[in-house]
């Protein structure tokens, strides 16, 4: 810059001595204009590089903290999601910081790049701390090293934000020199001009590259920009999506459920088109025929499947209509047979039966509302008997064969653990509760004995009391391990489940032989269920919609047919 104002500026001492013998010309008032706006032009560019600082020994310090920390993470695989971001981030923008920048801004970023160089610091001590070899016990040594490894994260993110803020520090302000052009992602802002002005000849002009019927080309306006841009979408997000369909279409509700709730809170920038909730509902369609018992989180999902149909009732898309057909089918088991969840299930029948797509279910719809309407659960027992004098009985003989039969399959079955074997035999013991259940189920007091087993072990808090007691008896205070815990109380809350089965069948039996009214009523819904069912298959045979309400729909038809 220097040579240059020295340049002008004996040009203009040249051009004066050379303009003294001569007469006064316009053409040379104008070229000591330009020689005057050069020397102009010279004076703002040293004024704004004498108040910058050097930064390349800054930059220098810190990479080297941010190689350090990124080699701890990458070491400890602690570099994943947001974090990993952040690091590729920060390294991109730290190769364009400018080789000068202004001297109030070096002086802040001073101050950052300390905080930074402190929290690098903090990473290598805490590193150093988790290598060491520890004398704690397994349990606290696994606390202890997981509270390690958050602070590590924690001081890493710390040191790459305030690097962050270093680097928009400088780059505001900055000056790129001549020597910036090693730099990743840097052109030398001044080669090209000085190139191009060099030798003007050496660049043809741009009307040799077009012919004569060609236009040039033009920069679009921003809504015809706007109109042809594309959102890049990240092929692992588009995988996901493409699998997720794929599931719903092979109607593998179960594992589309698992599939969705693991994008959920694993990724959930993925936004699948199915919620687990409404897969969830589906899944457990066939489950709620003839059943009252709500499977863990049922009651919740079904909540949430109310405000799914109110988003999806009116959509005419292909993907939705499926979703429509599959989310009614799934629902009406549980609108027929479970009273308690009744409610939100015509909730989202209703909402979805203004929609082309579920106008098949129409008649089916009408069987629902007439047995809605005359509050009388359907069981299987009561359709048993609706159809058959003695299958109520026979009904009540095959439950009664049912628990003996689990009983026994348990009797026979070892656990792995001492104490589980000996809390197993003494259930089995001549006071023990099995015992005295397989006793009372054969005899004519099978069902008051069902109904005490039950009101015993019907939840899960008094099945942990009694085995704790029993524990306590056995063990001599010693403690159950979780494995033989968990399936101690699996057998036992599903042992209770079938004794309460047993009990109301038994006890429905009796109201139901005694009121030959109610025979009809089940009669006229089964009757009216299989016509309805014989109509949408009708309906929908030609259509795909079939496939996605197959397995509940053939589950109602088979259960009613029986």
């Amino acid at each position: 810059m220097m040579n240059a104002w020295a340049c002008d500026l004996e040009a203009i001492s040249n051009l004066a001595s050379s303009a003294k013998a001569g007469e006064p010309d316009s053409d040379l008032v104008d070229e000591l204009r330009s020689l005057i706006s050069s020397l102009e032009s010279h004076v703002s560019y040293y004024r704004q590089f004498r108040g910058q600082r050097p930064t390349a020994e800054f930059t220098a310090r810190m990479q080297e903290a941010l190689h350090e920390v990124r080699r701890v993470l990458v070491e400890l695989e602690l570099l994943a999601d947001d974090l990993a971001l952040l690091v590729e981030r920060v390294f991109d923008a730290a190769a364009l910081i400018p080789i000068k920048a202004p001297l109030e801004n070096v002086l802040e970023a001073e101050r950052l790049l300390e905080t930074a160089q402190l929290a690098a610091q903090h990473v290598r001590e805490t590193h150093a701390q988790y290598q060491a070899p520890s004398t704690l016990p397994p349990k606290q040594y696994l606390l202890h090293a997981q509270s390690l490894l958050e602070t590590i994260e924690h001081s890493a993110r710390l040191a790459f934000e305030r690097c962050e803020d270093v680097v928009a520090l400088l780059r505001s302000g900055g000056v790129v020199g001549q020597d910036h052009s090693d730099r990743p992602g840097e052109v030398k802002n001044g080669s090209i001009e000085s190139n191009a002005l060099a030798n003007p000849s050496e660049f043809p002009d741009a009307a040799t590259f077009l012919h004569e019927d060609d236009n040039p080309f033009e920069i679009p306006s921003p809504e015809i920009a706007e109109a042809f841009e594309e959102p890049a979408i990240d092929p692992f997000v588009a995988d996901i999506r493409s699998k997720a369909s794929d599931l719903f279409a092979h109607q593998e509700w179960g594992l589309g459920y698992h599939f969705a709730r693991a994008c959920e809170k694993i990724m959930p920038a993925a936004d699948i088109a199915f919620s687990a909730d409404e897969l969830k509902i589906i899944a457990l369609g066939r489950e709620m025929i003839g059943s009252k018992y709500e499977p863990e989180g049922f009651k919740d999902s079904l909540e949430a499947c109310a405000i799914i149909a109110s988003e999806i009732a009116a959509s005419e898309m292909s993907r939705d209509k499926a979703r429509q057909v599959a989310l009614y089918a799934a629902v009406i088991p549980t609108a027929l047979f479970n009273v308690s969840e009744s409610t939100n299930a015509f909730v989202i029948i209703d909402l979805l039966q203004t929609n082309s797509s579920c106008s098949a279910f129409f008649r089916i719809r009408e069987v629902l509302e007439e047995n809605r309407k005359s509050n009388f659960p359907l069981t299987f027992q009561s359709i048993a008997a609706a159809g058959d004098a003695k299958a109520d009985r026979s009904y009540l003989e095959e439950r009664r064969q049912r628990i003996l039969e689990k009983i026994k399959a348990f009797q026979s079955s070892n656990f792995r653990f001492a104490l589980g074997q000996k809390v197993k035999k003494e259930l089995f013991s001549s006071q023990g509760e099995l015992n005295i259940l397989m006793m009372a189920m054969q005899t004519a007091r099978a069902s008051a004995g069902a109904a005490r087993f039950a009101a015993e072990f019907g939840d899960r808090a008094r099945i942990m009391q009694s085995l704790e007691r029993l524990a306590e008896i056995v063990g001599h205070g010693q403690v159950i391990d979780g494995a033989a815990r968990e399936r101690l109380v699996a057998f036992l809350s599903d042992l209770a489940s079938m004794c309460q089965d047993f009990t109301d069948a038994t006890r429905q039996a009796d109201e139901f032989q005694a009121t030959a009214g109610r025979k009809v009523l089940v009669r006229r819904v089964i009757d009216g269920l299989v016509a309805g069912i014989d109509h949408f298959t009708a309906h929908c045979r030609r259509t795909k919609t079939i496939r996605l309400s197959a397995a509940p729909i053939n589950m109602l038809e088979t259960f009613c047919q029986a």
